[in-house]
């Protein structure tokens, strides 16, 4: 078999094994806190169970969990990414 036959062979054999494993569980969170006036998000995903990912590992990606915050808890600023948008009209009159 040649090498491109055996990737449509190996996608198709794949693509059937994850139609009969169950759902892929994953936890996604969102936390939302305010330093001073500014207000900041942070968003994380956490795999529970692979389920058919298994079969299909272009398709999963790693997700390395989820940070649990308390209330009142100090944390240390790592990044900070500033976002400047300009809002365009785009109307015909």
């Amino acid at each position: 078999m040649k090498p491109d036959h055996w990737k449509v062979y190996e996608f198709i054999c794949r693509h059937f094994c994850a139609t009969i494993l169950p759902n892929a569980k994953i936890q996604e969170m969102t936390s939302k806190f305010q330093i001073g006036k500014e207000i900041f998000y942070y968003k994380g995903k956490r795999m529970e169970s692979p389920g058919y990912l298994q079969a299909m590992p272009w398709v999963s990606k790693n997700y390395p969990g989820i940070t649990q915050f308390k209330v009142g808890e100090t944390m240390k600023v790592h990044s900070l990414n500033i976002e400047k948008a300009k809002v365009v009209y785009n109307i015909k009159l």
